[in-house]
């Protein structure tokens, strides 16, 4: 794709042109949500697409008075037992008139009921504490982003870096009367050398029939949810957390690539099908990859800095295809889904071929649901399993289980189950967890996941056994106050069997409030602490929000100091930077990290917002490593980011 071309896709965007409103389109509200989600768990997510779903979802918003359980479940916040007492009260009440009903339902407290408000309606009511988007569709982002000093990399140091330090995002949508949904994203990260078009660009066109069997039909960049993504899941599902209701995949749906990640999503064509009691989605894709020497691990940086990197760009291509079913009932759904494929570098040494069938199940009942999936490959007859439990035992408490087993030979690159991993492999054992609403103020959540990896054929006298703990009790106070106290103990024992055994335990502790005086301001603080033996990190950071309703301003300041012994005791916290961009930075080392951001709508149909971060360590005078060593102790973080509504 030439610069030509790309700038008359621009100008397109551009054309389709309606009345801006003078807001930031919810994007604030949604990162508020996104920090509290992503505080619960320490995986890896792609924020940045969960962050369109959200936005989609204020377009359209859900109709509380007449949504079933699998409406209520695209709200990532709420798991199937809260969608399921909704539609009871509903049921016993006749209509929920106001969102303050809600907290008279079991599992939902204010703040939660205060989210929901933002992506429903009821009935003909207008939506409540959110921003009205439906004359707002078409959307253009425009991203800047520089670290200085410049790392050695750029200074002639061998591999040289190729282009410039700075990264560059352009991100566009457009929807056209609900029925046509356009996008693209284009990316050059920094370090990559601009030729005739930019390092990565993906683009998706979504149809809508209406009155018609047809559901969806995508054709571009997308991403599958099935089942229980044993079988097949999208690469930005959470995992392991405090967050019940992210341990339950809720089913299968067809999403447009809205991320600049350069991994994991399928390129080609959807379409997902609704015929009575059938829901099938069948799909086609061929991507292209990156990899160096083995085609089964293929690089998924998607960095094309150097000349090394530069070589296995797109070396290899993917082929995929399949079709995935799921028959509902009342209460009981079955799915079977198949998917088949290839893996091959471009001069054809290196080939992997794909084949997966699954078998899942679910049934609701009264007070709970139970739900699994066998998926195997077929290729090597390797089987994994995935069953799960989640049930109220009290209008207050809620409990949940999941079993699972992965054994160390199911490679499937395409699966994204809940796994203590970045892969559902190597796997035995229990997650279970637990809800108690002790008052409408105080709360406890904890889990516990005991699982072992499995023996391997390299080491097939070798056993990992882990233990997980996690528990959390929360004080929550007239929507101004929340204090929460986390207590976590990760063991880890290494058996050789007739060689020797090791133990490792590690402790983490954390102390977070919010206090909110008014709409306006909030300030939150945490401290957080690790050990492990005689190793240990410490973090304390304040942040302060402003947001004032009658002005176009909004300030984000945090003041960050940290002392972390090794990179193993690295504590990790999330920062809502720019729209579209976030970061969970590994704090190790000893230093500060400190951060401002401003945001400016008083124009007519542009946002403007502004960043600047710097790290500052007092133990050490070089940052990094390698072709990203910095030659000092000083880090800077600078961005800028327009938004266009039209």
């Amino acid at each position: 794709m030439s610069s030509k071309t790309i700038g008359i896709i621009i100008s397109c965007f551009f054309a389709v042109s309606a009345l801006a409103q003078n807001d930031d389109g919810g994007l604030e509200d949604i990162q508020q949500i996104l920090e509290f989600v992503q505080e619960l768990t320490e995986d890896e997510v792609d924020l940045t697409q969960i962050t369109q779903d959200l936005l989609e979802l204020k377009r359209h918003p859900i109709n509380l008075n007449k949504a079933n359980v699998q409406e209520l479940e695209k709200l990532i916040f709420i798991h199937s037992l809260s969608a399921q007492k909704i539609i009871d009260y509903r049921t016993e009440s006749g209509v929920i008139r106001s969102y303050s009903e809600l907290i008279r339902i079991d599992g939902i407290d204010r703040e939660l009921a205060k989210i929901i408000s933002q992506f429903t309606i009821l009935e003909n009511k207008p939506l409540e504490n959110s921003t009205a988007l439906n004359n707002n569709r078409t959307e253009i982002n425009f991203l800047s982003f520089q670290k200085t000093p410049k790392s050695i990399g750029y200074d002639g140091s061998s591999p040289q870096l190729r282009g410039h330090p700075r990264r560059y995002l352009v991100r566009a949508s457009s929807e056209l009367s609900n029925t046509f949904k356009l996008g693209f994203v284009l990316e050059q990260d920094a370090g990559e050398q601009w030729k005739s078009s930019p390092d990565f660009m993906s683009a998706y066109l979504l149809f809508k029939p209406k009155k018609s069997i047809f559901k969806h039909i995508v054709f571009g960049d997308y991403h599958l949810n099935y089942a229980q993504n044993l079988l097949m899941g999208p690469n930005f599902s959470f995992g392991k957390s405090l967050y019940m209701a992210s341990w339950f995949r809720t089913g299968q749906s067809i999403k447009a690539n809205s991320s600049s990640a350069e991994f994991g999503f399928r390129r080609g064509l959807a379409t997902e099908l609704n015929y009575k009691r059938l829901n099938s989605i069948v799909f086609a894709s061929l991507e292209p990859l990156d990899f160096a020497t083995d085609i089964s691990k293929p690089s998924i940086s998607g960095l094309h800095r150097t000349d090394t990197e530069y070589a296995r760009r797109y070396n290899a291509q993917q082929w995929l295809t399949g079709i995935l079913n799921t028959m509902s009932f009342n209460k009981l759904s079955f799915g079977l889904g198949y998917i088949t494929g290839q893996r091959q570098s471009d001069d054809n040494v290196h080939q992997l071929n794909f084949d997966y069938i699954s078998i899942s199940a679910k049934y609701r009942m009264q007070g709970g649901m139970v739900y699994s999936e066998i998926a195997q490959d077929i290729n090597t007859n390797i089987q994994a399993y995935h069953s799960g439990l989640i049930v109220s035992l009290a209008p207050f408490l809620n409990f949940a289980t999941i079993y699972k087993f992965y054994p160390y030979n199911y490679n499937n690159p395409f699966a994204s189950a809940i796994s203590s991993q970045s892969k559902p492999q190597n796997e035995n054992g229990f997650l279970t967890g637990l809800e108690w609403k002790l008052s409408n103020a105080f709360s406890i959540n904890g889990y516990l996941d005991h699982f072992k990896n499995l023996n391997t054929k390299e080491l097939p006298s070798y056993q990992w056994e882990n233990t997980d703990f996690l528990v959390q009790l929360k004080w929550y106070k007239k929507r101004r106050w929340e204090v929460y106290f986390r207590y976590r103990n990760k063991l880890t024992i290494n058996d050789f069997q007739e060689e020797y055994t090791t133990t490792k335990t590690k402790h983490n502790t954390r102390l977070h409030y919010s206090y909110k005086p008014n709409s306006a301001f909030r300030l939150s603080q945490r401290l957080e602490y690790n050990f492990s033996g005689t190793d240990k990190g410490m973090l304390m950071y304040c942040d302060l929000q402003w947001r004032p309703k009658e002005l176009p301003w909004a300030l984000d300041v945090r003041y960050t100091i940290f002392d972390v012994d090794n990179f193993d005791q690295r504590i990790y916290a999330f920062e809502a930077s720019l729209p579209y961009t976030f970061a969970i930075p590994a704090h190790s080392n000893t230093g500060s990290k400190n951060y401002i951001k401003i945001r400016y709508k008083g124009f007519r149909k542009c946002n403007l917002w502004l960043y600047y971060g710097i790290w500052k360590y007092t133990n050490i005078q070089q940052i990094s490593s390698g072709i990203n060593l910095i030659e000092s102790n000083l880090k800077r973080e600078i961005g800028i980011n327009l938004r266009f509504r039209l």
